[in-house]
């Protein structure tokens, strides 16, 4: 179910993005080839913006590897060779999803140094993610995805280890001469992680009610609720020690 498909890395150029701009701009790197010379990483990227794209009008029930195999042009023994199963290719759109999501969020806290920047910055990468990508989003990775509830998790666990590593990583507040140490031990570090994980994903629910709100705007929202909360945990207090055993799920 979770076999990895041939050919896709994290670091896939911009022609791997979701939407229908993405369908376009993998077709024209697969038309800058000969015929019959296609790399087989261009042809693997074409096709899963492809599948993504088909994964998002029908759901995973409604596509089919023949419609694939038509809109990519290609026998089905080809898409087959190429992605694997239709639960493997539909393994593949989640993974590079969160993949891409992840990659965002951390380009947009890099420049940020405390709790407060990274919150807002990390926020607004990942409404604009959000906004940039909302039917894939709601589809593939928001949406229930029996029976990829695994490949949904992983990707839920690896935002929580990046929110967790921004928390403990950051200082408190740089206007503060110094930086203020952060006590906040393992597994409060991880409850954390989930709790703030977990808001942005909820806003990001809501925000499909309320599309009138932009992304600046929830992301402010969010920066100013959590970040007097992890400022008071992680000052003057002590911390919850880790039992043993235990750790980040």
């Amino acid at each position: 179910m979770s076999a990895r498909v041939r050919g896709v890395t994290s670091d896939a150029p911009a022609s791997a993005r979701s939407g229908p701009s993405a369908v376009n701009q993998a077709a024209r790197e697969v038309a800058t080839f000969a015929h019959g010379k296609v790399p087989r990483d261009v042809r693997v990227r074409h096709m899963l913006a492809l599948a993504e794209e088909l994964f998002v009008e029908r759901g995973f029930t409604g596509a089919s590897m023949d419609e694939l195999a038509r809109r990519a042009g290609v026998s089905k023994p080809m898409v087959y060779d190429l992605v694997g199963t239709k639960e493997q290719v539909f393994d593949a759109c989640i993974r590079r999803l969160g993949e891409e999501l992840a990659l965002a969020v951390a380009a947009g806290v890099s420049s940020a140094s405390t709790w407060q920047d990274q919150m807002q910055a990390g926020g607004l990468a990942f409404f604009r993610f959000v906004a940039d990508h909302r039917a894939a989003w709601t589809v593939l990775l928001a949406g229930s995805a029996q029976p990829f509830d695994g490949e949904v998790g992983e990707m839920r666990r690896q935002q929580r280890r990046l929110v967790a590593a921004l928390i403990a990583g950051a200082p408190v507040d740089r206007s503060i001469e110094g930086d203020t140490p952060v006590n906040i031990g393992p597994v409060e570090l991880d409850a954390l992680a989930h709790t703030v994980s977990g808001a942005f994903e909820s806003l990001a629910g809501w925000w499909g009610e309320h599309p009138e709100v932009r992304p600046e705007q929830l992301a402010e929202w969010l920066a100013a609720l959590l970040t007097p909360g992890l400022r008071a945990m992680a000052r003057d207090r002590p911390t919850l020690a880790s039992p043993e055993g235990a750790g980040p799920p």
